[in-house]
């Protein structure tokens, strides 16, 4: 599946990515199809997120980071972050360039070492989507 950036459920929906059909909840398109309409108006929730609200979920959002800066603001080399993280300094190289988004665990132990937030080390982005 491509990866996609989407602002909301409604983008997501906007964007093509949410099937047309009902088949997607019991292969038939019979049985559930009125249980979902019935809980989308007790919700009041478009009726097609219920059917497709995993098309949404399932795409990957390319993320971009500011680690090599927040590390040269502080003239520390890839090997003290990682000894300071507690990883390898090839872990830290990956992150950065790129190759490799870190556990949330990781995110915050980067975000608490630099002082910061997570959202102002990685953020998504917005170039990803390939059809825009």
């Amino acid at each position: 599946m491509a990866a996609h950036s989407f602002g909301s459920i409604s983008d997501c929906i906007s964007s093509g990515s949410i099937a047309s059909d009902d088949s997607w909840f019991d292969g038939t398109g019979n049985g559930l199809v009125s249980k979902r309409l019935e809980l989308s108006a007790r919700l009041d929730i478009p009726a097609d997120f219920l059917r497709d609200w995993r098309d949404c979920f399932n795409q990957e959002i390319q993320m971009k980071n500011r680690l090599r800066v927040l590390r040269a603001e502080r003239k520390w080399s890839q090997a003290e972050v990682g000894e300071r993280l507690g990883v390898s300094r090839q872990t830290i190289n990956a992150v950065e360039t790129e190759k490799y988004e870190p556990s949330i665990s990781l995110a915050f132990k980067m975000a608490y070492l630099f002082e910061t937030r997570i959202e102002d080390i990685f953020q998504p982005d917005d170039n990803s989507n390939p059809e825009t």
